[in-house]
């Protein structure tokens, strides 16, 4: 069965990773399987769901569950008092992302060349202050 592609479609402005089920069971020669790649989001994850519809899975069954089910292009497909799996087609991604949240690929800082690697959207790094040890280094927490 043919599936979104999520590194395809969402990989250059999303963090696209493999389920943790990918990782225990692959071997040298397992082929790359879309249907097991997933978004990871501050919400739960987003996932493939057919050849153009996608999955939003929540952690929890509070709000950002209660969010989705009023949304009038959702299914939902599983619901439990762990959270919610909720099926749209793709062209919805956009809305679903505001609440799911995805998290942002992993950049490394360029102004500086200081190679210190972050999540931030493209063009967001401010210049790293290396040249002192008193200055405080605007990526660290």
């Amino acid at each position: 069965m043919k599936c979104v592609d999520l590194q395809e479609q969402f990989g250059p402005k999303f963090k696209v990773e493999y389920e943790e089920s990918y990782n225990a069971e692959r071997t040298k020669n397992t082929l790359e399987d879309p249907g097991l790649m997933i978004l990871r989001c501050q919400n739960g994850h987003i996932c493939p769901w057919g050849d153009s519809a996608l999955a939003a899975c929540t952690n929890t069954n509070g709000s950002v569950a209660t969010r989705l089910r009023k949304l009038p292009f959702v299914t939902v497909v599983q619901d439990g008092d762990d959270g919610v799996n909720a099926v749209f087609d793709v062209e919805h991604f956009n809305e679903i992302a505001k609440i799911m949240k995805p998290r942002l690929p992993m950049k490394t800082c360029q102004p500086n060349g200081c190679g210190v690697k972050r999540a931030r959207p493209a063009g967001k790094c401010s210049p790293c202050s290396s040249s002192s040890p008193r200055q405080k280094n605007p990526h660290s927490g």
